[in-house]
């Protein structure tokens, strides 16, 4: 028979944190303990005197945690999609592209990309048309919800830029998920 499941910690999922326990058993979720930190440089020789040679671990920070869309990503795909096909796996699919893709917008940041210019790198020249032209179809209060989720992520110069993104490429997902299902 089925073994029942195993959680990472001693209290129960809520919602979300139990369907993805349950359909991707094999990958960490938030509950699960952090991995201890490296605490030498194996890159450096044991002779070396120099202190900026080794980073102690106190000076390494943990990775942020990305911003969950489930919410945002299960009503575009409410509005987009029949029920039948609003299966957990792909709710959590989508949800993962949209953290990947905040991980990207991250990089782009770091890397001093104007925010006009984010669209391009994330999606490509050819789907900056698609963005400009959902732009002006939708209202930014349905952006500006995927926005506030990124803020801490990327800062406010970027969050409107990032939340527009987000939400074309979510609603551009499901669409083309309801081509395929029809």
């Amino acid at each position: 028979g089925k073994q029942p499941l195993r959680l990472a910690a001693a209290e129960p999922l809520a919602g979300h944190e139990m369907a993805a326990q349950a359909l991707l058993p094999h990958l960490p979720h938030e509950l699960a303990p952090p991995m201890p930190l490296p605490t030498t440089n194996s890159n450096v020789s044991s002779h070396s005197k120099e202190p900026s040679d080794v980073a102690p671990s106190s000076m390494i920070e943990p990775l942020p945690v990305p911003p969950c869309f489930m919410d945002q990503v299960t009503t575009v795909a409410e509005q987009h999609l029949p029920a039948s096909a609003c299966t957990m796996l792909l709710l959590h699919r989508a949800n993962m592209l949209m953290q990947d893709t905040v991980e990207a917008a991250c990089m782009c940041v770091r890397s001093h990309i104007d925010p006009p210019l984010l669209a391009k790198h994330l999606v490509g020249s050819e789907h900056c048309q698609t963005l400009s032209a959902m732009d002006g179809r939708s209202s930014s209060d349905t952006a500006g919800d995927w926005s506030k989720l990124v803020v801490e992520h990327v800062g406010e110069a970027y969050a409107p830029a990032l939340g527009a993104i987000l939400k074309m490429l979510c609603v551009s997902l499901m669409d083309a998920v309801a081509q395929q299902v029809q």
